[in-house]
């Protein structure tokens, strides 16, 4: 391989990394757009409007069974120690109602 040809094939392995890299930065774009819209959706609703969303995804999510009493158990480990006492507490509460 002369020089030319090793410089070609750099260039090329460096434009096909930026593309991947360019097609990376889209889709996390759009997911954070998706963030975004959600969480403008939901800071809208009342707390009875939230709480109705929450069971009528977990709902659905259970028959798509992607939802299971272990992945909530899961969450519930992850996220507890960031809430206070009362919010530990009524969260236990929601995820019992879930799991029924």
């Amino acid at each position: 391989m002369d020089f030319k040809s090793y410089i070609r094939r750099k260039a090329q392995e460096a434009n096909t990394a930026t593309n991947a890299q360019s097609e990376s930065n889209e889709a996390e774009s759009k997911k954070n757009e998706e963030i975004k819209d959600k969480v403008n959706r939901y800071s809208q609703l009342s707390q009875e409007q939230l709480m109705e969303e929450l069971f009528k995804v977990a709902t659905e999510s259970r028959k798509r069974g992607e939802l299971s009493d272990s992945a909530l158990d899961s969450f519930f480990n992850q996220a507890s120690s960031f809430l206070s006492h009362e919010q530990s507490e009524r969260m236990k509460e929601l995820i019992g109602e879930l799991k029924k």
